[in-house]
């Protein structure tokens, strides 16, 4: 028994508590007596923001609606890393966009193609913008990204594989493009796809493509990547959650 304590009658000492926060503790106030009246006043207005708020939310787009919206920029973009050159601009090579149609079946291919032209005038603009050459009109590769639209609308699937798995390159390989893009395929082919629900006119559509496309970093970079010459646009029209879609398809080379 050291210093002749015993140590069974110690007391245990108490575990000390850690606080995260104080409190500072301030004099007790008699309450003030409340004006009926003045909460009256409250509560009538947080009826009328209620009531405009609610208003305001009624012209919203519908909830499926903004899924066409993620589903743009959730897609993986085939794209390659290579290093850039300089070229000086070149004059652009757009197809003729078409005015007159006569029957319902050429108005329909008229407007895919007047679409397709579109977005790549669009692509371009950009392009000269940054003091890069643009992209050369190609009708092939144009044939083999419509017909990867065309594919999509049919089997009701957005993604740069087919469900066969066969991905860009195996697409333009399987094209015959081996010897036209050589310098690409060591890299692997750059694709860009989108989902556009047209709201208006044909050029509106296209912008609003080309404007989505700018503003996510991989599909830019494929835009402006100055290590390609020759592109092809490919659209085909098919649904969307219910809603008639447009879906493109732009390849580059």
């Amino acid at each position: 028994m050291p210093n002749g304590r015993n140590p069974a009658h110690e007391p245990t000492p108490r575990p000390r508590r850690h606080h995260r926060h104080r409190r500072h503790r301030r004099g007790w106030r008699r309450p003030r007596r409340r004006n009926p009246l003045l909460w009256l006043l409250v509560l009538l207005m947080l009826v009328v923001i209620g009531i405009l708020v609610t208003t305001q939310c009624d012209g919203l787009i519908p909830e499926e609606t903004s899924a066409r919206a993620r589903a743009f920029f959730e897609t993986p973009i085939a794209s390659v890393d290579i290093p850039q050159n300089t070229e000086t601009p070149a004059p652009a090579t757009t197809p003729k966009i078409r005015t007159e149609h006569t029957k319902a079946n050429s108005r329909r291919t008229d407007n895919v193609r007047d679409l397709e032209a579109l977005v790549h005038a669009g692509i371009n603009a950009e392009r000269v913008n940054i003091g890069a050459s643009v992209l050369k009109w190609d009708d092939d590769l144009a044939s083999v990204a419509r017909a990867h639209s065309n594919d999509m609308t049919e089997r009701k699937y957005f993604d740069h594989d087919t469900p066969e798995g066969l991905d860009p390159t195996d697409r333009l390989h399987k094209a015959g493009f081996r010897a036209k893009c050589e310098k690409q395929f060591r890299y692997g082919i750059a694709e860009n796809l989108a989902i556009e629900i047209p709201s208006g006119r044909l050029e509106e559509t296209a912008n609003e493509a080309v404007r989505g496309w700018m503003g996510s970093p991989r599909h830019r970079q494929n835009l402006l990547n100055r290590e390609y010459g020759l592109t092809g646009v490919g659209v085909s029209y098919g649904t969307w959650l219910g809603y008639k879609a447009a879906y493109l398809t732009q390849v580059f080379c």
